[in-house]
């Protein structure tokens, strides 16, 4: 993913400036609808036309729409967010595309920056903005489903509000597909990648996203089900169309290259979740370079499943050894520049990748990148079982392996992890990255999902505390300058 800023659009002194088409599809949005279409006829951009598409609304929303003159109003019957933006593009007459929720606004500078990137790159077939997320003033308390780090912080946002997108590009990918009542955009976003287009960021905070009880995304569940259905599809077209990872010479050379990642995958007797941890890896927006499973000696049929998958998947058994000696068999047999760990029982949004990859090409100063992680508890877990585990509903920092994306050179500085431990071999090494005064970073979105189960490897070993204090123990002579 490239990122960079634009510089106003333009293309010479005088030189007419392309129709940038806004679509906004709205269901019952009568409560927020006229501030959405106030940033959007307050952008320094034009020429531009609104486009409301009202999905079968039961309140006030056509009222609302129709006030101004200005907007193109549609109305259709039910048939969802997918099929409304469908209905706004073939309608639409603008070279670019942009996208416009209703209980989203824009700050007035942004189309004049997306549009100026696009037409500065050529290459770029479309371009996100970082976002802010606000607390609506109708809404008492942050839902649990939002990280409270994500309203704090502008991140890279990799949703509609956030897209402007040239016409020939959404033609040749496709329409939103309408049998996703949640997710449509992801499975957009991904068959985007799929056909090897070339994405953008401009990383200014020029879109603020409504947080309140309604929001679609508050669907975790549905959410997370889509995502293992884009991935599944993902993987599907590109087996089918030969093209799981790509060389260099296959692509169009006016595009940067993306940064290649190797994600590493551990795991011993896993085979119940294995098929959707690989699927979540190989269904990132940001297609890494390879997917290494190191089956560490597993007894069931682990091995089977990711040897089923074919490229960018690769299988590598050895006798068992553990989880330090899995993960750096990984990391000794693949050649990305940035590596990936992300446990076999496990799960990933589909733009993590992206994001950090995004982070580092932006800073780079920073070493790694980690995310904010979701638990769960499986839904196959007895009910016997579910009652002892402990998994709180808010998002936390992630600060263990199937958050982080890190530069191979930091890694390699840091050095392998350790294998004589049952547990903590990965707090052993992040403890060694702090003394190695390694630039990490947590990125504030929800960005991966931790399964909790009954044979979750920390919750087996959890009487090896022992571990946990020679780790300390290590630690603090690390820092009074003691050997170990």
């Amino acid at each position: 993913m490239s990122v960079g800023a634009g510089r106003g659009a333009g293309g010479g002194a005088g030189a007419a400036r392309p129709l940038v088409s806004v679509i906004v599809a709205v269901r019952n949005g009568e409560k927020y609808l006229a501030e959405a279409l106030g940033s959007a006829f307050a952008q320094t951009y034009s020429p531009l036309e609104v486009i409301v598409v009202d999905d079968g609304s039961t309140d006030g929303t056509g009222l609302v729409a129709t006030t101004d003159a200005r907007v193109v109003y549609i109305r259709q019957p039910n048939q969802g967010v997918a099929v409304a933006r469908n209905t706004g593009v073939a309608r639409a007459g603008g070279e670019f595309l942009a996208f416009l929720d209703a209980d989203d606004l824009w700050l007035p500078a942004k189309l004049e920056r997306q549009v100026g990137y696009l037409l500065e790159h050529p290459e770029a077939g479309l371009v996100f903005t970082h976002q802010r997320l606000f607390l609506s003033p109708d809404t008492p308390e942050v839902p649990g489903w939002v990280a409270r780090d994500l309203m704090e912080r502008d991140h890279a946002g990799f949703v509609p509000s956030a897209l402007v997108v040239r016409r020939e590009v959404l033609g040749a990918v496709g329409p939103f597909d309408p049998a996703y009542e949640v997710g449509e955009d992801y499975d957009w976003f991904v068959r985007a990648r799929d056909s090897g287009l070339a994405l953008a960021v401009v990383p200014e905070t020029l879109l603020l996203k409504r947080v309140h009880g309604s929001n679609l995304t508050s669907r975790v569940e549905d959410c997370r089900v889509n995502l293992l259905r884009i991935a599944r599809a993902s993987l599907a077209r590109r087996v089918a169309a030969g093209q799981a990872a790509p060389a260099p010479s296959q692509r169009a050379p006016a595009q940067r290259q993306p940064a290649s990642v190797s994600v590493i995958i551990p795991v011993f007797n896993g085979e119940r979740y294995l098929r959707a941890a690989i699927e979540s890896a190989a269904g990132q927006t940001h297609r890494p370079l390879e997917i290494l499973v190191v089956d560490d000696g597993s007894t069931d049929g682990s091995g089977a499943i990711a040897e089923g998958f074919g490229p960018p998947v690769r299988c590598v058994r050895q006798e068992h050894g553990g989880i330090g000696a899995a993960r750096n068999r990984g990391v000794e047999a693949t050649q990305g520049c940035y590596l990936a760990f992300l446990d076999a029982d496990d799960l990933w949004e589909s733009v993590k990748l992206a994001a950090q990859v995004a982070a580092l090409e932006s800073q780079p100063r920073t070493d790694a990148v980690f995310t904010h992680v979701r638990q769960f508890v499986s839904p196959d877990v007895s009910g016997s079982v579910r009652a002892t585990l402990d998994c709180p509903p808010e998002p936390v920092a992630g600060l263990y392996p199937g958050t982080l994306l890190i530069r191979r050179e930091a890694f390699l500085k840091v050095g392998f992890f350790p294998t004589d431990r049952k547990v903590g071999e990965f707090l052993d090494w992040y403890a060694r990255a702090k003394a190695t005064n390694l630039a990490l970073t947590v990125l504030p979105e929800v960005l991966a999902h931790r399964r909790i189960h009954g044979g979750n490897h920390t919750l087996r070993h959890k009487a090896d505390l022992r571990d946990y204090a020679a780790i300390l123990k290590a630690a603090i002579d690390r820092r009074h300058g003691a050997p170990g």
